[in-house]
């Protein structure tokens, strides 16, 4: 089979000209990685970093019924329903909040107080930026939003 090449002209002036030859490789489909087959190794990497797979996590609500169970490892407490509802709603989930308010949110306001159903005032750390140790790292396959049609 005749290899198949191309020149490409490098710099061009009135006196000289310098070309380069340029062979394509084949492609070849056996060699690509299937997204699935990306993901799972890139999860794998991640475990083997240190990072937790939260393999139960498989919708929005599994996504925020997880969230709500590390706030709470993390700050030491346990909201009843309502609370919960009631932060998510007031902090986390603002609807008209985008990508940059999120990401401001962890970023530079990552402690809001708070006022249980009991009268309880208590500051909710989002990440404790003073004991890194005592923050955890989980991953997940890649999930879809019906809301948006979206992946998150």
């Amino acid at each position: 089979m005749k290899e198949k090449s191309e020149f490409h002209a490098v710099s061009l002036n009135e006196t000289s000209t310098i070309v380069a030859k340029f062979i394509p490789s084949v492609k070849d489909e056996r060699f690509y990685e299937s997204e699935a087959s990306l993901e799972a190794h890139f999860i794998k990497q991640l475990i083997a970093q240190g990072y937790e797979y939260a393999s139960g996590i498989k919708d929005e609500k599994g996504l925020i019924l997880n969230l709500k169970k590390q706030i709470e490892r993390l700050n030491e407490c346990e909201f009843s329903q309502n609370e919960w509802q009631r932060f998510f709603t007031q902090v986390l989930g603002k609807e008209n909040d985008g990508i940059v308010e999120k990401t401001a949110l962890i970023q530079e306001n990552h402690l809001h107080s708070f006022e249980f159903d009991n009268g309880v005032s208590k500051n909710i750390m989002l990440v404790d930026k003073q004991n890194l140790q005592r923050n955890v790292f989980q991953c997940i396959t890649k999930m879809f939003s019906r809301k948006r049609n979206n992946s998150i």
